[in-house]
């Protein structure tokens, strides 16, 4: 896109480009551009209990550790027709923090998003050393992929923390949505059929996080805003002696001073793979589009697919795809689609001054 700026501007043009994230996908590479650090990878499962390599960047300077949800325990990593919410968990990401830990970091930080699972956090204690304990006082035991979430958590009557808790690392949770965890805008109605849930199981689902946030006295979260992200994952995490959660885009956008950037620039574009009303709902876009809005400044958005209605009035959208041909054959020609849809809009703005600002 930046060449296509270049090539098709009347004069040169000062550019700047950013990595951008939510805390879902990407997360942990983005973080690495922007900070520094060394990819580590050790022996881990995705989302199903299936053997898989997980990773997370290490900054040896900063003594933190930067990971997301999405390359551990992600839908994107699950094989079609796997997907089955009562099995899948996020044991996966609990090894991986379980790794980290070894090297004693200062901080964490977590990227909450992209999940398959609907378990609550659940897995991720189970990695890290939680047990759980039934109304008889005998031990449940967790497998990942094999153990169904709906009968254990409803057998569960207790939650024993490991003897090491005290000592776990400060964990910084960046949220990649501001979805509860129950209601028609949690979780389970937002997320849960495209991690495999039909709709006649929603309420299965919302009663057994219900119960699982009474078990782990959390009930106070459940309409909390973030709470439903990854899965209701931030339930589990809050049982960690030190964690803090925040929208993730929040947290990026202020790492690269982006209230500075747009201040200063004449022209904004970014993409978008689906524009949808939940693309504002805290997520990068929406943050993005927040910060043109408090300058009078025009957001120039590039998109795969368009599903928003009404959009906001400084929020130019431009569809890249060609609806005539199949999705395949869009992504292969994609380079091509962003700089005529860059051309598009060289051509409806007016010319930019292009010499530098003092």
């Amino acid at each position: 896109m930046e060449d296509a700026l270049q090539s098709n501007a009347t004069g040169p043009l000062q550019l700047q480009s950013f990595p951008m994230a939510d805390g879902g996908d990407g997360t942990a590479e983005v973080l690495q551009r922007l900070f520094g650090g060394v990819k580590k990878e050790i022996a881990g499962v995705d989302a199903m209990g299936e053997p898989a390599v997980s990773c997370f960047i290490w900054h040896e300077a900063r003594q933190e550790a930067y990971v997301d949800l999405a390359s551990q325990v992600g839908i994107a990593l699950l094989k079609p027709g796997t997907l089955n919410p009562r099995l899948a968990s996020s044991f996966g990401l609990g090894l991986c923090m379980k790794a980290i830990s070894d090297f004693k970091p200062s901080k964490i930080i977590l990227g909450l998003g992209g999940s398959a699972s609907i378990d609550g956090g659940l897995g991720l204690l189970a990695a890290l050393g939680f047990s759980f304990s039934d109304e008889s006082g005998s031990t449940l035991h967790f497998q990942a992929g094999k153990t169904d979430l709906i009968p254990f958590i409803k057998a569960i009557k207790r939650i024993h923390p490991p003897k090491n808790a005290a000592s776990f690392p400060n964990v910084e949770v960046l949220l990649d949505v501001r979805h509860p965890v129950l209601g028609r805008m949690g979780c389970v109605h937002k997320f849960g059929k495209q991690k495999g849930l039909v709709e006649p199981d929603f309420l299965l689902f919302e009663t057994s996080l219900r119960k699982w946030a009474r078990v782990m006295n959390r009930e106070n979260l459940l309409y909390a805003q973030g709470m439903g992200a990854a899965g209701a994952c931030p339930l589990g995490l809050s049982l960690l002696p030190k964690v803090h959660f925040q929208p993730g885009a929040d947290y990026l956008l202020s790492a690269i001073h982006l209230d500075e950037i747009i201040h200063d620039a004449d022209l904004i574009i970014s993409t978008e793979g689906r524009l949808d009303q939940q693309s504002l709902n805290g997520k990068l876009t929406g943050q993005v589009l927040h910060y043109c809005k408090k300058y009078s400044k025009d957001l120039w958005l590039l998109v795969g697919e368009d599903a928003l209605s009404n959009p906001p009035e400084n929020l130019k959208v431009i569809s890249i795809n060609n609806p005539t041909l199949p999705l395949e054959t869009n992504m292969k020609q994609c380079p091509e689609h962003l700089e005529e849809a860059v051309k598009k809009i060289l051509d409806l703005i007016p010319p930019i001054d292009c010499r530098a600002k003092p």
